[in-house]
């Protein structure tokens, strides 16, 4: 029981002290064109969204704040920068993710919208290995979807991440005694269990957060109809044939092929292929990501209080959690 006592007993205090990073001060610079594929004139512009689509960002250490900056701002920073560009005829989007936080993805699918009305920007989406749920929230906002042939999609749903450590801090005498101004304050708190009026409000959260996400892929997806979708739409995953077959997707391919769509969408013919870059990032060809690292970041051990609440707590996810 000691024993038990002290892990507890350390992973708060851990939680309490935060994180041990060592991270020399760097300042991230704006973004820059680099040139993919040289070309004429007119520009087709690779915009990549990589890994859990979410806006938590690490607070920074005790000896140097780790600077990084919210998904949703990249992506709204990269299309200021696509909209001054009127060489920029056509967007490629390079998905390749399992979807993350329901808002971040609502919030870059209406910036991506948006930027191709105000533009008249047609979007060619190209997914990567995986473009599920959250993922494939983001993929409707293209004119053009291909997929890879071994492309996984689908996972269309929402869950909320729920965990309960009340029995276990039972065992150790550790109980809580929060005091709130109503009897759902706490509700999905990870140190209590859930009551049935918990379930039953959170279930009315998911569920028009399940609707809304039905909603946006009929407004772009015009060959479904509501049914069709439904039958789907039950949190399944989906190989590319199958995408294709139920219409969510147009067409398996290859990055040449978005490339192709992209031409064809814009009636344009030998155009350069950019992206954006942070000066110093590495970016040799239309396959590298877009991952943003920080040199001389020495990571000895990283665990933060808004990290801990997160993973124990609750949030909305368009998510395929496996």
């Amino acid at each position: 029981m000691n024993r038990v006592v002290s892990i507890i007993v350390l992973v708060f205090c851990v939680v309490i002290s935060s994180c041990i990073t060592i991270t020399p001060t760097k300042q991230l610079l704006p973004y820059v064109e680099k040139v993919l594929v040289e070309g004429k004139a007119s520009k087709i512009l690779v915009i990549h969204i990589k890994g859990v689509i979410s806006d938590s960002v690490s607070s920074g250490s005790i000896l140097g704040g780790d600077e990084k900056i919210p998904l949703s701002s990249q992506i709204r920073e990269q299309l200021d920068m696509a909209a001054k560009d009127k060489t920029i005829k056509a967007v490629i989007l390079n998905i390749d993710s399992p979807g993350g936080e329901v808002t971040t993805c609502d919030i870059i699918h209406h910036e991506i919208t948006l930027y191709k009305k105000k533009n008249s920007i047609p979007v060619t989406v190209l997914m990567g290995s995986l473009a599920a749920s959250g993922g494939y929230y983001l993929a409707v906002t293209g004119d053009t979807i291909v997929a890879h042939p071994t492309t996984i999609t689908g996972s269309i749903g929402v869950l909320i991440t729920k965990l309960s450590m009340k029995e276990l801090l039972d065992k150790v005498g550790v109980h809580d005694e929060t005091i709130k101004s109503g009897s759902n304050k706490t509700m999905g708190s990870f140190l209590k269990d859930m009551t049935p009026e918990e379930q039953k409000l959170f279930q009315q959260i998911v569920d028009s957060m399940y609707e809304r996400f039905l909603q946006v892929i009929l407004q772009s997806r015009k060959n479904l109809t509501a049914d069709e979708l439904r039958k789907i739409a039950d949190g399944r995953i989906l190989i590319a044939q199958d995408a294709l077959k139920y219409g969510l997707i147009d067409k398996i391919g290859y990055f040449d092929d978005a490339i192709e769509a992209a031409k064809k969408s814009a009636g344009i013919e030998d155009p350069k292929i950019i992206t954006y870059v942070r000066p110093g990032t590495y970016r040799p060809n239309v396959y590298a990501g877009a991952q943003i690292k920080n040199e001389g970041t020495i990571n000895i051990f990283s665990l933060e209080v808004d990290q801990f609440s997160t993973k124990f707590g609750t949030r909305f996810m368009y998510l395929w959690k496996d």
